[in-house]
């Protein structure tokens, strides 16, 4: 695996689990290696081993089991666990921590594998910025220093692919966005092996995303999910106006995809539109919807632009939601979201949480599951665990009952679509430091996508008015508890007027 390739790996396990220096000892080779060590909550410790024979693979913890573990294939990354039969080949066990605090690990692999690698790490001591930064409302600086002895020593500042290299010894100054960055520091020795350091750094306060039209708002946020390191050879494409529930699809599938939601007109591609798409250097459009919402002149100018063009459509949006959650599931996919396809504010407003954790949206009847749901639900029955998002008004006791005979069901609902942003954050441990409001539907989509990748919780707000009162009880306890970093607000003034942007900005002064 190339040096590029395991920055990038090991930093997905940085965000997958939050909790991504120094020197550690282990020993062992043969039958058995053990790695035992003291692990920072913001590392992940990796170690390279190779099998000579193939075999059956056991992983103790021999101390503390508030560790987690990863192992997988060094060439191919395919995952293995304890018990697998590991083939020929080489492999690396990363080892991270299951909360925010520090924690000491004894690991033993056992095996007939004919198991060797070497055991050190290098050291990585990163003494600035701390673990959690939050600079002063404006500030978009931070200190970076540290040391290491890895023969290779790199930084990458939020999970863009290009990695920077750093000496033995560094101190410098970084410029940081607003909202949450991420600092990840990578050391490797000659021996493969190698510590993952991330630090969180926030530049606090309140910003508006918007443009002109709905068009260069949809490009704006575009720019803004750069920082966050999206896959700019694709995009997902639709028309926010007439394929609403489309649109929702395209957030699940951006999100999965790392790729940014642009909305056109139905029968054409709006120059900004195509202008942010050179801009990005796509190479790829993954239409969402039929030739009614998208059409065949819209998909041939996107070809005419040089784009290969993917259409994901069936006859009914149901079929479609069908469609998406079959391109985003894979072998490990047990868990689904159930909303009514005719409802607006639910399918949007669980839309982050379903992007964020890879869950498929699935489109039903609010009275009871259509055929085409159930048939999917069916022809998938690893698919066990659902949420049902809205009251009884929304999706009916009956859908309820349908859908406890494919396996357990949770409800999410509230009393009006201001309180389910609520309820979502804490019946599904989804409370987020920051937060995007939107005050339309075609604004929240690509809010959605915004606040998956920022790790926001999404709320709406009466269009032209004042901030709503449940919105604002909710960011005035979160300042209370010094629970909340940044607000997104999205869409122009007419939208959302200056005076709740106003608002925000005294919250965090």
């Amino acid at each position: 695996m190339n040096k590029s390739r395991i920055v990038l790996s090991f930093l997905l396990i940085v965000v997958l689990f939050f909790t991504i220096g120094n020197t550690n000892t282990a020993y062992g080779e043969g039958s058995s290696i053990t790695y035992k060590g003291e692990l920072p909550s913001q590392q992940v410790h990796s170690y390279s081993f190779s099998t000579a024979k193939e075999g059956t693979l056991s992983i103790r913890f021999l101390s503390n089991t508030e560790v987690f573990y990863s192992l997988v294939d060094k060439d191919t990354e395919k995952p293995y666990y304890s018990g697998d039969s590991l083939p020929v080949g080489d492999y690396v066990l990363s080892i991270s921590s299951t909360n925010k605090s520090d924690r000491s690990y004894e690991i033993k692999l056992t095996g007939d594998l004919d198991l060797s690698g070497d055991t050190e790490l290098p050291s990585l001591n990163v003494s600035e910025p701390s673990p959690f930064t939050k600079l002063s409302v404006g500030d978009f600086n931070t200190g970076f220093n540290g040391s290491s002895n890895g023969s290779t020593i790199n930084y990458i500042i939020n999970r863009h692919t290009q990695a920077n290299t750093l000496s033995s010894s560094f101190s410098k100054s970084v410029d940081v966005l607003f909202g949450t960055n991420t600092i990840v520091s990578f050391a490797e020795s000659a021996n493969d092996n190698s510590i993952t350091d991330t630090r969180t750094v926030v530049s606090p306060g309140a910003k508006r995303i918007s443009g002109d039209t709905l068009y260069l708002t949809y490009v704006e946020i575009s720019k803004e999910i750069d920082k966050f390191g999206g896959n700019t050879d694709t995009v997902i494409i639709t028309d926010a106006w007439d394929g609403f529930n489309d649109s929702i699809l395209g957030v699940v599938l951006g999100y999965q995809e790392k790729a940014p939601l642009l909305s056109i007109d139905t029968d054409f591609v709006p120059d900004e539109i195509l202008g942010e798409i050179k801009r990005l250097g796509a190479k790829k459009a993954i239409i969402i919807g039929g030739t009614v919402v998208v059409s065949d002149e819209a998909e041939a100018q996107l070809r005419d632009a040089g784009l290969s063009v993917e259409r994901i459509s069936g006859d009914t949006r149901t079929i479609t939601s069908n469609l998406v959650a079959e391109k985003i599931m894979d072998e490990y996919s047990t868990s689904a979201i159930i909303v009514n396809g005719l409802s607006f504010d639910e399918p949007l407003l669980i839309s982050s949480y379903a992007a964020e954790t890879g869950k498929p949206i699935l489109y039903t009847n609010g009275n009871y599951l259509l055929e085409d749901t159930v048939k999917f639900l069916t022809d998938n029955p690893q698919l066990n665990d659902f949420i049902l998002v809205g009251n009884t008004e929304v999706a009916s006791t009956n859908v309820e009952k349908e859908l406890e005979e494919f396996g357990k069901v949770r409800r999410v609902s509230s009393s009006d679509i201001y309180e389910l942003p609520n309820s979502i954050a804490s019946d599904l441990h989804y409370t987020k430091r920051s937060a995007v409001v939107a005050a339309t539907y075609y604004d929240g989509i690509p809010g959605a996508l915004l606040g998956a990748f920022s790790g926001a919780n999404l709320y709406l707000t009466p269009e032209d008015e004042d901030l709503h009162g449940v919105v604002k009880d909710t960011f005035n306890d979160k300042l209370q508890h010094q629970a909340l970093d940044n607000v997104y607000l999205i869409g122009g003034t007419l939208r959302v007027p200056q005076s709740v942007e106003d608002y925000l900005h005294n919250l965090f002064k």
